[in-house]
């Protein structure tokens, strides 16, 4: 089955500053009801999108969009319990290890084979432990994207920011290089609850498996470019120009090093509001 993305079905005539139709609204279509009707999976869909859009709608025209509260991003503890967690840590860590790698070549290839591989086992375990990814939280909260979409977050949710970044973004840092990124909440539909359909659609290829529901989550997003800002004076009647929610810029950011509390930068964020405050 085709999910329709009814929020995109938006009627595009004018630019949305008084000179014409407003440019983000959808037609609002409803059911009418009437005995013997024959109803399909795409009236449902429309059905449902009446009522969602009537909520983007109010969100982001009454209240506007930006955190509700929450969602700071964070440096919570390495998923491994071994792994060092401050620079301090790691860097008591390298000396051990480096003095490790010496007893290794200096002293030890000469002893017995017990103490070798008891040596070698150690310092593989502290490399893997140095090699454990910065550990990032993005803490639980409330927020409203500026298409009015509801974006929570309704337990710590732990990212890797090299993880998120894209293969591009990647390419352009080279091993040790310190950049500056930016951490965004995006919302996404979440497919769930895989089932097979009773009969075919008459309409489409015979599908084995389609999913049942659609969930409201959110991902977190990582960029080296910043995001761009809104500049527009009004949410409600001028498009959106960027889905995702900007969170927080981390500076001097490494691959496989622990981000600095201090690095972390949240004041950033746009807190609920319809206009962007100014100093």
């Amino acid at each position: 089955m085709t999910h329709v993305h009814y929020s995109r079905e938006k009627q595009m005539h004018g630019n949305g500053n008084g000179n014409g139709a407003l440019a983000t609204l959808p037609t609002f279509d409803r059911l009418r009801y009437f005995y013997g009707q024959l109803l399909g999976a795409r009236d449902f869909q429309i059905e449902q999108a009446y009522f969602r859009e009537k909520l983007k709608l109010q969100n982001r025209c009454l209240h506007g969009y930006g955190v509700v509260c929450g969602l700071e991003v964070y440096v919570g503890d390495p998923e491994d319990d071994c792994a060092p967690r401050t620079p301090d840590d790691r860097e008591d860590m390298e000396k051990k290890l480096g003095r490790l790698r010496k007893q290794l070549t200096d002293k030890l290839r000469d002893s017995s084979p017990d103490e070798y591989e008891k040596k070698s086992k150690d310092a593989a375990e502290m490399e893997r432990r140095l090699s454990a990814p910065a550990a990032l939280y993005v803490a639980p909260g409330l927020a409203l994207d500026c298409e009015g979409n509801e974006l929570i977050v309704r337990a710590p949710l732990r990212f890797d920011p090299w993880k998120l970044l894209k293969p591009s973004d990647r390419r352009k840092l080279d091993e040790g290089d310190e950049a500056t990124i930016y951490v965004t909440l995006c919302y996404r539909e979440q497919p769930i609850e895989p089932t097979r359909p009773a009969i075919a659609d008459p309409c489409g290829d015979v599908a084995a498996c389609t999913y049942g529901k659609l969930r409201d989550a959110v991902c977190v997003e990582v960029t080296l470019d910043e995001p761009r800002r809104d500049e527009r004076c009004d949410t409600c009647c001028t498009a959106c120009q960027c889905e995702c929610l900007l969170l927080a810029r981390i500076s001097g950011f490494v691959e496989d090093r622990p981000v600095a509390a201090d690095a972390i930068d949240n004041s950033l964020r746009r807190e609920l509001a319809r206009t962007m405050r100014t100093a």
